[in-house]
């Protein structure tokens, strides 16, 4: 029996996500820079939830992100994007909390600025991926995890490194990435269709 898939978004699908989040508040400013890391990282929901500013670190003129998988895991994750780098820093500029290396890499908004910041839960990660997804208008049923799926996928049909990109995922297993391969059925019977011999 055929295991059933997850959802993932595609391409046309991402931008449309991506356009939901009104960036001229600080919660907009939040929750964009929160789904473009998940497109860009594969990070679980759970990792996210966990990450500190001084996860971020820039060395040798690359910017990195440190992450805390399963089992206690440390991996290193390299963050090309610059739409990610600008949101990220966009949305830290308009919180006012004093910088420092213990603050949480994303906090609930709070309702008065000088409250504390307070790192956002596993709730509050899939409200805003569902909130998102159904402002786009998006006829699946998209959660946190369908944005690492998008990622895993994504990265495999670019660069069909399962070694690299189960290394970006965390995977501890080859077998847990080659899942994310089945995206590319319809694409080996295409360019198989027209063998004749």
């Amino acid at each position: 029996m055929k295991k059933k898939l997850q959802p993932y978004l595609t391409p046309p699908e991402i931008k449309d996500f991506l356009r939901q989040p009104d960036r001229t508040t600080v919660r907009g400013k939040r929750d964009y820079a929160i789904l473009l890391l998940l497109l860009s990282t594969g990070i679980r929901r759970g990792e996210l939830c966990k990450l500190k500013r001084s996860d971020l670190k820039k060395e040798s003129k690359k910017v990195w992100l440190y992450v805390w998988g399963k089992g206690g895991k440390q991996r290193k994750i390299p963050i090309l994007s610059l739409k990610l780098v600008d949101a990220v820093r966009h949305y830290w500029d308009k919180t006012s909390w004093e910088p420092s290396g213990g603050l949480p890499f994303f906090a609930r908004v709070a309702s008065r600025p000088s409250d504390q910041p307070v790192p956002i839960t596993w709730g509050t990660v899939r409200w805003v991926v569902s909130k998102y997804a159904l402002l786009a208008k998006i006829p699946k049923s998209i959660h946190p995890h369908s944005l690492r799926h998008t990622f895993i996928t994504q990265a495999l049909q670019q660069s069909g490194d399962l070694v690299a990109v189960k290394a970006l995922a965390g995977h501890s297993s080859i077998r847990s990435t080659e899942v994310y391969l089945h995206t590319d059925e319809e694409r080996m019977e295409k360019a198989i269709a027209k063998l004749r011999y």
